[in-house]
């Protein structure tokens, strides 16, 4: 441009110089070989010796990003797309940083780093693997520390019903021994409690009677039948032999054993004769009461392993929770964390992931971890554990950004290299000599353009998005400490501002050099007597 330019500015004006037709023609040309050759000296020196000096101020205003660029072992692209992703992440990426507590690194600063990382470790770039490395390392580490944590805070990864059944085993002896002292137990029917007890068995009916000496005849319990004279609609009227303390029991029992298809009226009547039935024999026999209560505290654990299995399911209000936890002692606490912890391990169990999948342990800690994570989750951990909450939550939330993250690169891992394998193919697959010349129209461009692609050092599109991608995933996935971490995203954060200022800075002495180079050609003509 600065030789056209200049060329026809010395033209168009040495044209006008001179008294001949000759002497116009002869200064045309020369002003306009004049022209071209200090347009195209200085058209190539203005921007040139503008943009050298704009570099200066450029520097100078970059030189904080090139720091950082040095620290993360990165290139001005990458800091620029690493800067514009914390940028996006800003809002969030100091709680989340905190929250990943040991395992805290740039991949985990948001949504936009995530994303970036997800690309960047998928590919098939030295660094990416080294990244993948990295990622694997931390999930593995933070697997070890979900379960340790499990079994210390809420105990083994029993089975619910695997705990019951222990539970039962091992408490049947205390309890036959305490119910056979009971059923052993005389009953005084004279006491004033007697005399209610023998009222509150004559509302018994001989159905209820048969269920009772049926259970006992099942069960193969010793006892007498039940002697009872009933009128014609089968109520009785009087016993005949007064029943013993565990005819009693079971006739309880039969009470209680009421039919699903029954009225609600009628359950309600038979259970509530059982309870007033069985106080009134706890005052005539502390024995049976004592027998009672060990059986009772063995149920009531069975039941808080069977609450504590069922604690993350929605349907288990956080109000339920706190409402059953409210009045229970510390071993039914124990038994609803054992319960838990036994749900959990079945969780992760039945996870459904191919075996031939290397982030299987990430994928089954992730889901029970976002169930106990949430704000319901919370609540409901911070009710059945107290004051060990706060600390059970933190080494939570470190596990869960450990394991989030290799979950989530796993999950668009095999789409991507997929993708990456299909572009290092077409990058590298090359047409043949007939196909080059069809499609070139010729030999000679069909050649020319093998040579130049055998003599070109320049890397491929793929080649260079590898070699991107693997500078990306190292800082990503660098492990260090919060205070680090946070000093850095600052520095990312202003980093693409500062290397956009600079470009600008540098793009502006580019123009004005030009600017310069355009008024420079008509002066220096004149200085030369061209004008």
């Amino acid at each position: 441009m600065g030789v056209v330019g200049g060329g026809i500015e010395g033209l168009v004006y040495g044209s006008g110089e001179g008294r001949t037709r000759e002497e116009r023609k002869s200064a045309a040309e020369s002003g306009a070989l004049t022209g071209a050759l200090f347009g195209g000296g200085l058209g190539v020196a203005g921007p040139v010796v503008g943009a050298a000096l704009s570099g200066i101020g450029a520097r100078r205003v970059a030189a904080p990003a090139a720091a950082t660029a040095r620290e993360l072992g990165v290139k001005e692209t990458a800091l620029d797309l690493l800067s514009q992703a914390a940028g996006m992440d800003a809002p969030v990426a100091a709680e989340r940083m905190a929250r990943a507590g040991q395992y805290a690194s740039l991949g985990q600063m948001g949504p936009a780093t995530q994303n970036l990382l997800d690309l960047a470790a998928s590919s098939t770039s030295p660094g990416a693997a080294i990244a993948r490395q990295n990622i694997d390392e931390v999930a593995e580490a933070a697997g070890r520390q979900f379960f340790d944590l499990m079994d210390d805070t809420l105990g083994g990864p029993q089975a619910a019903a695997q705990l019951q059944d222990l539970l039962m085993e091992s408490s049947a002896p205390a309890r036959k021994a305490a119910y056979e002292a009971a059923y052993s137990a005389p009953i005084n029917y004279a006491d004033d409690a007697g005399r209610q007890l023998d009222d509150l068995l004559s509302r018994l009916d001989s159905d209820v009677i048969n269920r009772a000496q049926r259970l006992m005849r099942i069960e193969g319990q010793p006892s007498r039948q039940i002697m009872a004279e009933l009128d014609d609609a089968g109520n009785v009227l009087r016993y005949t032999t007064k029943p013993d303390v565990r005819q009693i029991d079971y006739i309880t029992r039969a009470l209680r054993d009421v039919s699903p298809t029954a009225a609600p009226e009628e359950k309600n009547a038979l259970r509530g004769l059982a309870s007033e039935i069985r106080s009134t024999l706890d005052q005539l026999v502390p024995e049976y009461k004592q027998a009672r209560d060990i059986a009772g505290d063995v149920i009531s654990l069975r039941d808080a392993i069977d609450f504590g299995a069922d604690l993350l399911n929605p349907k288990i209000k956080r109000y339920d929770v706190a409402k059953a936890v409210k009045g229970m002692g510390a071993s039914e606490l124990n038994a609803v964390r054992q319960g838990l912890r036994s749900q959990l391990d079945e969780i992760m169990a039945n996870t459904k992931a191919a075996l031939s999948d290397p982030n299987q342990d990430a994928r089954e800690m992730v889901k029970p971890l976002k169930d106990m994570l949430s704000r319901a989750g919370r609540e409901k951990l911070q009710t059945i554990l107290g004051d060990q909450a706060p600390e059970f939550l933190r080494q939570l939330d470190e596990v869960y950004s450990a394991a989030s993250m290799r979950a989530s690169v796993a999950q668009n891992s095999k789409t991507q290299i997929r993708k990456m394998a299909q572009d290092v193919v077409q990058d590298r697959i090359q047409p043949t000599i007939g196909q080059s010349i069809a499609e070139r129209g010729g030999v000679v461009p069909a050649m020319a353009e093998r040579i130049q692609g055998m003599m070109s050092t320049a890397p491929t599109r793929q080649q260079a998005f590898e070699e991107l991608m693997g500078e990306i995933a190292l800082p990503l996935t660098r492990q260090a400490d919060l205070q680090t971490l946070q000093r850095q995203v600052g520095q990312l954060r202003r980093a693409a501002p500062q290397l956009q200022r600079a470009e600008s800075i540098y793009e502006a002495g580019k123009r004005a050099g030009t600017y310069g180079a355009i008024g420079l050609t008509p002066a220096m003509q004149q200085l030369l007597g061209q004008r």
